[in-house]
Order: C-alpha cells, then structure tokens, then sequence
C-alpha cells in the first residue's frame, strides 16, 4: 500500500512538473502585454513550443517522438528567414508577438511524415503517402 501511494505521489509530480514547464513556456507567450519579454528569448519560446507540440503530435504525424527536439530544432536555422529583416528589442503585445512569429513558427512547426519524409502540400501527400 506505502509503495502504491508512493507511485502515485511521483507521478503527480511528475505531472505537476511537467505542466508547469508547460505553463511557463505559454505563460510568457501570452502574457507578453503584462511581462514584455526581449525579442530573441521570445523565439526562442516558441522554438519551445514547437518542440512541445512535435512530442504531443508525434504519434499521429508519423514522427518518434526521441527525435523531436533535433527536428524542430534542425529547423532553427534556415527558419529564420521567416523572421521579419528589422526587429524589435521587446515584445510588449500578442499582436505585434503574432504579426513577427507566425511564418517563423509554421516554418519550425512538426508536419505529418509519411515514409520518413516531411508532407507539407497535398502533392507531397500524393507523392510519398502511397502503400508500399
């Protein structure tokens, strides 16, 4: 009984550790107008939440989920281009937050694979969705 409430114990620390990992990631993200945070620390928690969305998504887009922080982050680079030429020092609201992140963060984004390979457009679908 003692090792089965002790189970229980570390899994809801587990958890409560995990969802306030979570927290803090979306918190900073969404409370950009209270807390405004610098430009560069807030791609990098997006970079975060990509990682984050890869893990919870990795069963259904095909992807394991051990490779998701190398994927999103292989990403980084060559996503930057997304990023608008002139930034802000500060991040002070969600819209101006939104307005420089979005192609950035759809570029970093986990996308459905199929047969090892990243399906983006539905002729990438057609392409390298076929049964073997």
């Amino acid at each position: 009984m003692r090792n089965l409430i002790l189970m229980i114990g570390v899994a809801w620390g587990s958890y409560h550790l995990y969802a306030q990992a979570n927290k803090d990631v979306t918190e900073r993200i969404t409370d950009v107008a209270n807390n405004p945070v610098p430009t560069y620390e807030y791609i990098e928690l997006w970079g975060e939440r990509a990682i984050e969305m890869c893990k919870l998504n990795a069963r259904d887009y095909n992807i394991n989920i051990k490779v998701c922080p190398e994927y999103i982050s292989a990403k980084f680079d060559e996503c930057r281009l997304e990023l608008p030429a002139e930034l802000p020092e500060m991040i002070s609201s969600r819209k101006q937050g939104r307005k420089i992140i979005s192609g950035y963060f759809d570029c970093i984004s986990a996308y459905p694979h199929c047969n090892g390979r990243e399906v983006t457009t539905l002729y990438e679908a057609r392409k390298y969705c076929k049964e073997s």
